[in-house]
């Protein structure tokens, strides 16, 4: 389940990314503890000004709402969904439930959308 919600979130930032030669920046790491629990992945991209306007009008800075409703850029109608429903069952949660404990979520700034997802690490032993 975690390589379908990476994959997903990785593509839409490839497809989404402002200008050619641009970068995605995916960044992981767990939380600061000797047994660590938690993933955090974060994947983010430049977006241009025309798509920051867009999702602001849209979405009024509520950025959970991506999680949640069936906004799409290509049209196939899951969006974001498939990130929100996979991310939250790895918690055994509802997806609001997620979204209002900050399992998963999404901001937009200076030209750039950073979208972030935990994931619970699995024990080695």
């Amino acid at each position: 389940a975690l390589d379908r919600v990476l994959y997903n979130c990785m593509n839409n930032a490839i497809r989404e990314v402002d200008g050619q030669g641009q970068r995605v920046h995916l960044v992981m790491h767990t939380d600061e503890q000797d047994k660590p629990e938690h993933l955090r992945v974060i994947v983010a991209n430049p977006i241009s000004l025309q798509q920051e306007t867009q999702l602001k009008e849209r979405f009024g800075g509520n950025y959970s709402a991506l999680f949640t409703t069936n906004y799409s850029t290509t049209g196939s109608g899951l969006g974001l969904q498939v990130v929100a429903d996979f991310a939250a069952r790895a918690y055994a949660r509802s997806v609001e439930k997620a979204l209002e404990e900050r399992l998963l979520g999404v901001q937009v700034e200076d030209r750039w959308f950073k979208l972030w997802f935990h994931w619970p690490v699995a024990d080695a032993v």
